[in-house]
C-alpha cells in the first residue's frame, strides 16, 4: 500500500491520498456522493502547503 510520504514531487498530498493510497478517504461516502475536500480543491485549487516538496 502506498503512503503519505510517497507523494510525487509538486503534487498535492491530500489529493494524491485520496487517489492513490488510501480507500478509507473516501469510504464514508455515499455511492456517486462528492468528497467535499477534493471538490474544494478542483475549484479553488491546491493550498501551497500541501503540496509535496
Amino acid at each position: 500500500m502506498k503512503t503519505i510520504t510517497d507523494v510525487p514531487r509538486g503534487e498535492c498530498s491530500q489529493c494524491w491520498h485520496h487517489a492513490h493510497a488510501s480507500r478509507q478517504a473516501h469510504a464514508h461516502l455515499a455511492p456517486r456522493e462528492d468528497c467535499p475536500d477534493c471538490v474544494d480543491h478542483l475549484h479553488n485549487g491546491h493550498p501551497t502547503n500541501l503540496i509535496a516538496k
